[in-house]
């Protein structure tokens, strides 16, 4: 419509114009104006003929931003200089077209004027230069980029204007900073050159921890956060001995600037529970005051299975004695990345506590393809139902980092049940509530299905569990 109505404007004039060029002089001899009519419908053309050349300058220049995918980047100073320079140009025309003034002499006194303006005005024309730098300066900032300033303000480019350039921070507050004191300060942006960057989360662990252990929790920490960027790959490194711990900093890029904070709380939050699960605390500034000599300091690599057992809420009825016979026969098992834990549809008589590490669960479609389905972080439990009842496995899980794993056999559990014949009950109840909710998913029969609806969960599998373990449990 905008386009429309300009070259409407420009054909009218530009009759006009041509009219009154050959129209007879009698005709305009008596028009009581000093300035002749073809004179002003000139002029009146060409301003016509320049708004539109500003029309089809943005749209032309909207076209191939559209067809970039800048198009909501495009600053409004870039069409302000391409209008400033067409209608000069029809200015230059007029003078010399239509009322046939040299234009040698026009642009000596003129550009005399442009000096003494720029020479009073020249901190608005320091701010004008600094803009159009900001805009096409190769590399600089653009709008929608996040940007830090050399006084620590951290904010969204909005806008950029003849003398100002916008930013809004996460706060939704607004700072206006001058472009000339823009183009000084040291700028750091976040979104050059590339929208993703990389930011860190430090984090202390006592000297007694293994180091490589906690680099493989941290780094499942990571992982284990969906919007952290997977390339370039995260890594954890050892950046300094403090005095209460190792410093731990874990390197990950995000997708922009906005996201950084609830992924950095994300991943610290993940660290803290999987340090947690494997037994592990982030240190704190303490001092050892002794009155006799101290013992020497060494890492300990020993694993303290019951304290894992005990967080697992499977195990969460067994008391002291039940935990220290089951973790007597435990040993830690380690898998390399890509290795298979369990396969589906695999006989199987195990279950296994993620001690560190991360895994992915596999589902067979029926189309035959395993789509995966989930992941599996420290302190998470897999291959309880196989153990207890004996069922076949019922998906596929294998190690997406390296891993260790504590794995309880049949053989392990079952002489704890018939020593303690009144853990099946409260097995049977805490698993009834884990699987309440995947009936459907379970492979049982009609007849199975139809008993679980007469006589509930918890005691359908406690007869499951005693007739698997051959328990005499009443």
């Amino acid at each position: 419509m905008r386009l429309a109505l300009r070259i409407f404007l420009v054909v009218i004039f530009g009759a006009a114009y041509w009219f009154a060029r050959h129209a007879s002089p009698q005709l305009v001899a008596d028009i009581p104006f000093e300035i002749e009519l073809q004179d002003f419908v000139g002029a009146v053309y060409w301003l016509a003929f320049a708004w539109l050349g500003t029309e089809l300058l943005r749209q032309f220049v909207r076209y191939r931003a559209n067809r970039s995918g800048i198009a909501s980047r495009l600053p409004r100073l870039l069409f302000d200089i391409g209008a400033i320079v067409i209608f000069f140009c029809a200015g230059l025309i007029i003078v010399s077209q239509v009322f046939g003034l040299e234009l040698s002499g026009l642009l000596v006194t003129s550009g005399i004027i442009a000096a003494a303006a720029g020479f009073a005005l020249q901190p608005t024309a320091t701010d004008l230069i600094a803009g159009i730098s900001l805009n096409f300066r190769e590399g600089t900032v653009k709008l929608g980029d996040w940007v830090q300033l050399a006084n620590g303000v951290v904010g969204k480019v909005t806008q950029i204007t003849w003398s100002d350039t916008h930013l809004v921070t996460l706060e939704d507050k607004m700072v206006v900073i001058r472009n000339s004191r823009l183009v000084e300060l040291q700028l750091m942006n976040y979104n050059a050159p590339e929208r993703k960057f990389q930011t860190k989360f430090r984090m202390v662990v006592g000297y007694e921890a293994p180091p490589e252990r906690v680099c493989a929790i941290l780094l499942t920490a990571i992982k284990a956060v969906p919007k952290v960027v997977a390339d370039p790959e995260p890594y954890v490194i050892i950046e300094e001995f403090a005095d209460h711990g190792a410093a731990y900093s874990m390197y990950y890029h995000v997708p922009d600037y906005p996201e950084a904070q609830f992924i950095t709380h994300q991943v610290a939050v993940n660290a803290i529970k999987f340090l947690d699960q494997a037994g592990f605390t982030p240190a704190y500034p303490k001092r050892d005051i002794t009155q006799f000599e101290a013992r020497a300091r060494r890492i300990e690599r020993r694993v303290d299975i019951p304290s894992i057992l005990h967080r697992v809420p499977l195990f969460s009825s067994f008391g002291d004695e039940e935990t220290a016979e089951l973790a007597h026969s435990l040993t830690l098992q380690q898998y390399k990345p890509g290795a298979v834990i369990v396969r589906e549809g695999d006989p199987g008589a195990s279950l296994y506590i993620v001690v560190s590490g991360l895994l992915d669960v596999f589902k067979q479609t029926d189309s035959g393809e395993a789509r995966k389905v989930g992941l599996l972080a420290p302190g998470h439990v897999f291959g309880e139902w196989s153990l207890l009842t004996g069922a076949t496995r019922n998906a596929t899980v294998t190690a997406a980092a390296e891993t260790d794993l504590l794995e309880i056999h049949k053989s392990e559990l079952e002489p704890i049940l018939n020593k303690f014949p009144a853990i099946v009950s409260e097995l049977s109840r805490i698993e009834a509530e884990r699987t309440a909710a995947n009936v459907s998913a379970l492979a049982f029969t009609p007849a199975e299905r139809r008993e679980i609806a007469q006589i509930g969960m918890a005691s359908f599998l406690r007869q499951k569990i005693m007739s698997f373990f051959s328990s005499g449990a009443a």
